[in-house]
């Protein structure tokens, strides 16, 4: 385990976190943030697949069902 006075090394990826729950999507994000260098978010399938599309995340985690576009009607 890492000490306090380690600096965690970071993933070199690109993760899209899409979620219409603010909180989780927040806390998802925090934890991505954690763990990868480069993080962005969503609130909608709509605005996620525009981002992804853009974007173009290594990773994309996404909740099933949103409003405006559900997360199986991204991919």
């Amino acid at each position: 385990m890492a000490s306090d006075s380690t600096e965690r090394q970071l993933i070199p990826a690109k993760v899209l976190i899409v979620d219409d729950d603010p909180i989780v999507r927040h806390q998802i994000t925090r934890l991505a943030r954690q763990c990868v260098t480069e993080t962005q978010a969503a609130e909608d399938g709509a605005e996620g697949l525009s981002l992804w599309k853009t974007w173009a995340p290594d990773v994309t985690i996404t909740d099933i069902l949103m409003p405006t576009m559900d997360g199986l009607e991204m991919s």
